[in-house]
């Protein structure tokens, strides 16, 4: 903790559970100015393991920084101990790395809603026959239950829904991923498994920074993908099998 020490003293012996400081009263008490990036950047006062935490040390934790009015507010809190891997922190790059590089942490909520869009059949010419979509940006599942009550999924992302829906239909012999869904739809139907369609539109998708809220854009694929692997995850269950390759973005 070392130079730090007399802020941790201070937050120890207040009676109070939150302190709302100014960067100067921080500095009173240290007996020394804090660095210029103390004042450029919020992430000086995170919660991790910068300058050795010595709020965290005693107890408390900072929230709601403002580096322009210079004001922290120290909550008090349950102290937490950062244990990694020495190899983790290879001390070359610590002592390399720039002063406006520090620790950060990101938090990033994701919404969505499932509409479903009906059934997935097959015609017969033996094709399959999808629900009506426009040719928009979405998030895409297919949710099969067989007639002993066995679900499986499988979860794509695509900038043209309706055209992708068509590869799947007709797939072209170098699209390896339509084939293979292709296939297990087909097999699943004919061995009388019900199968539901589902999509998730931009404007029923939301990513929230900061405790805000926003709209996404669908047309961006990082996005899209952030939104996939998140209803892959959520929806592999333990008694759900899912339909998607470890690794893959099909």
């Amino acid at each position: 903790m070392g130079k730090y020490s007399p802020l941790t003293g201070h937050l120890e012996g207040l009676e109070q559970d939150t302190w709302k400081a100014r960067f100067k009263d921080v500095e009173s008490i240290l007996g020394f100015k804090l660095p210029p990036s103390a004042r450029k950047f919020r992430e000086w006062w995170g919660n991790d393991t910068h300058n050795g935490q010595p709020w965290r040390a005693a107890g408390w934790r900072t929230e709601d920084v403002d580096v322009i009015k210079e004001t922290v507010t120290f909550s008090r809190g349950e102290t937490v101990t950062v244990k990694r891997p020495l190899k983790e922190f290879p001390v070359a790059a610590v002592l390399d790395s720039y002063e406006w590089d520090l620790p950060t942490r990101m938090e990033c909520k994701v919404t969505m809603e499932w509409q479903p869009l009906g059934k997935l059949t097959m015609d017969e010419s033996g094709r399959l026959s999808f629900p009506q979509v426009h040719a928009v940006p979405a998030i895409y599942r297919f949710r099969i239950r067989t007639a002993e009550g066995i679900e499986r999924n499988y979860v794509g992302e695509a900038v043209d829904v309706k055209r992708r829906f068509g590869n799947y239909r007709n797939p072209g012999s170098t699209q390896q991923t339509s084939m293979r869904i292709n296939a297990t739809l087909k097999e699943a139907l004919a061995a009388g498994a019900e199968i539901s369609v589902s999509a998730v539109f931009e404007d029923r998708a939301w990513i929230e920074r900061n405790s805000k809220s926003a709209p996404v854009n669908f047309l961006s694929k990082a996005v899209r993908c952030v939104f996939e692997n998140t209803a892959i995850v959520d929806g592999a269950g333990s008694e759900i099998e899912s339909l998607n390759r470890a690794g893959s973005h099909d």
